[in-house]
């Protein structure tokens, strides 16, 4: 938008403004907490079925073990 002949940069014809140094940190930080938040969801359920299908666990159960399919 040109004001008497000179273009101004400060007008945001948008809801959002342009990321401070601070709002990149903050949104680097809620994505690292958003992974280590699905990787504390995820790895139990992948152990889960990995153990569900380990043929070793007839009897009693086996963790950490080498996983074998009979």
């Amino acid at each position: 938008m040109k004001i008497f002949g000179r273009k101004k940069n400060d007008l945001y014809l948008s809801d959002k403004q342009p990321l401070t140094v601070v709002g990149i940190i903050m949104l680097i930080l809620s994505y690292l907490i958003l992974a280590a938040w699905g990787v504390a969801i995820i790895w139990p359920l992948y152990k889960m079925v990995q153990s569900a299908f380990n043929g070793l666990q007839e009897g009693y159960i086996i963790m950490n073990a080498g996983l074998s399919f009979r």
